[in-house]
């Protein structure tokens, strides 16, 4: 069975469809205070309006791997593949749990065939944190509802 949830949803006002899928992280992890505790991150693969969107999301803490006005690099693992630099910006609303993966035809080319993906990225005043998705069993189409 396949750790990816799916979405597609209908924008009201335009009709266009959105579609979307979203892998969790294999296991949590833990930062200093003010954001002690355990932090969830979650892999999203979007389509929307023709877009494609690959974004991380941590659950709180500040990603500072890039900005709206800084881009920035993670380092991401495929399966037993050798790690590979992916150039990453930050969202225009400038807030710091999100990054969005810049060669997104490549990442979900390999995402397609990998089974497990590692994703380094640094975090406040906790520095480098490893983010592990079991990813196997994705079927995006760009455009297409996920999984179809």
């Amino acid at each position: 069975e396949s750790p990816w949830t799916d979405d597609s949803d209908t924008d009201k006002m335009t009709s266009k469809v959105e579609s979307s899928a979203v892998v969790m992280g294999a296991r949590g992890f833990r930062l200093k205070a003010p954001y002690d505790g355990g932090v969830q991150a979650s892999l999203h693969v979007v389509s929307n309006d023709g877009k494609l969107l690959i974004y991380v999301h941590i659950s709180k803490g500040q990603l500072i791997a890039a900005t709206p006005t800084n881009d920035g690099t993670v380092l991401v693992r495929f399966d037993d593949d050798k790690a590979e630099s992916y150039n990453v910006a930050g969202p225009s609303d400038y807030s710091t749990e999100t990054v969005f993966i810049s060669s997104t035809q490549k990442f979900l080319a390999r995402l397609k065939t990998a089974k497990k993906v590692l994703i380094q990225a640094d975090i406040f005043d906790n520095g480098a944190q490893q983010m592990e998705f079991n990813v196997g069993g994705l079927k995006f189409d760009h455009g297409a509802k996920p999984n179809s």
